[in-house]
């Protein structure tokens, strides 16, 4: 991502939050580029009051995770901000038509166009993405909705084995 963001030419500038693995890596990086930021080793929480600051955040999943949802995609959401991501674990069943895709299969190659669409869209629409985002989130996938999937699947489980 970090790679691609450089060879993209936009103008701006790109922030990283971190907790993993790479953030020394990160930190070493954003000392020789004026236009990478590495914010810091944060927790996740920590990561969405950061979020204020930014446009756009950014999930670059993989095809390695293509089996795993990411839960940062809720707390993304919420954030109100408008998400860049692939479709890798069905974070599109979340995000639906608001959410700013790029493909997984090349991320660099995918991403670099996309960073620069993103730098050139109207603020306008970046906060009307990030807002729709969050109001699908909180009708969609609150808690009580949540639950209410969880006691239907389990209820069709256990009938399921009734009859079978």
């Amino acid at each position: 991502m970090v790679r691609a963001f450089f060879n993209s030419g936009i103008p701006g500038s790109l922030h990283i939050c971190s907790f993993g693995e790479n953030s020394e890596v990160l930190r070493q990086q954003a000392k020789s580029h004026p236009n990478f930021h590495f914010d810091g080793m944060s927790q996740p929480m920590d990561c969405m009051a950061w979020a204020q600051r930014v446009d756009v955040l950014i999930n670059p999943r993989l095809l390695i995770w293509e089996n795993s949802f990411p839960s940062k995609i809720f707390q993304y959401g919420i954030t109100g901000k408008a998400i860049l991501s692939t479709r890798i674990g069905g974070v599109d069943e979340v995000l639906g038509e608001h959410g700013i895709y790029f493909e997984a299969d090349n991320l660099e190659e995918s991403l670099r166009p996309k960073l620069r669409e993103v730098a050139d869209m109207d603020r306008v629409e970046l906060r009307r993405r990030g807002t729709a985002i969050r109001n699908r989130i909180l009708k969609d996938f609150n808690w009580d909705i949540q639950a209410r999937r969880m006691v239907e699947f389990l209820t069709g489980l256990v009938a399921g084995r009734r009859s079978g």
